[in-house]
């Protein structure tokens, strides 16, 4: 889909009840395939991402390997759990069955660059359904009104020499080669296949969504926490 220009994959999931890694395999080379550069998926995963706070009343751990491949997914595609990230000890769930026992197995995941754009991510009440809805809005990202302050970048991350290589080598020259419509990396002018103005905010909310993520990382790795 194309919100304002720019290509995104929405991809709704409904995982197998059995323990599938080859499932999520495939789901991430059809996504990989597509290449485009912001992803949301959402579903029934069938697979919860953390077995110790987003299940209840549960003796074994159920599709080990389908959890490992989802993991693997996230890491790859640089996705987020967009609800889990606001709500980091929470315990809540979106399937209840026999036995009492529940788990939250229906979810969102975004790129990280979508991350700051949240406006809300929720789990909602069910009717009538073994399953609870879950809700995720976003702001405009590009004729984003006033409100919520201004996000002032962090100067010190330029010394970062990891960071600094991965603006440059991964978000910067991805966003670039997906709207360069030579696809040639030749040293002349690019010719984009969108607005440069509109390419230009672009570029700025994805810079700013992989510095967000990134700084969140530090900030759990200096608390011990990853």
């Amino acid at each position: 889909m194309t919100i304002h220009e720019y290509r995104i994959t929405l991809a709704g999931i409904y995982g197998p009840n059995n323990d599938n890694p080859g499932f999520f395999t495939e789901v991430q080379e059809v996504i990989s395939n597509i290449q485009n550069s912001s992803i949301i998926m959402a579903g029934d995963w069938n697979v919860v991402q953390d077995y110790e706070i987003d299940t209840l009343n549960y003796k074994t751990k159920n599709n080990v390997k389908a959890h490992t491949k989802l993991i693997e997914i996230k890491n790859s595609l640089d996705l987020v759990d967009v609800w889990r990230a606001n709500n980091p000890d929470k315990k809540r769930y979106t399937w209840r069955g026999p036995e009492h026992k529940q788990s939250r197995l229906d979810y969102f995941l975004i790129s990280t660059d979508f991350e700051s754009l949240v406006n809300k991510s929720d789990i909602d009440i069910s009717y009538r359904s073994d399953h609870s809805p879950v809700s995720l809005s976003f702001e405009n990202f590009i004729t984003k009104k006033g409100g919520g302050g201004t996000w002032k970048f962090n100067n010190s991350l330029l010394h970062d020499t990891y960071y600094v290589a991965e603006m440059r080598e991964k978000c910067i020259s991805d966003t670039v080669n997906q709207y360069n419509l030579s696809n040639t990396d030749t040293g002349e002018e690019t010719e984009l296949s969108v607005n440069p103005h509109i390419f230009w905010e672009l570029l700025k909310c994805t810079i700013r969504g992989k510095t967000i993520s990134y700084t969140s990382y530090l900030k759990k790795k200096s608390k011990g926490r990853i």
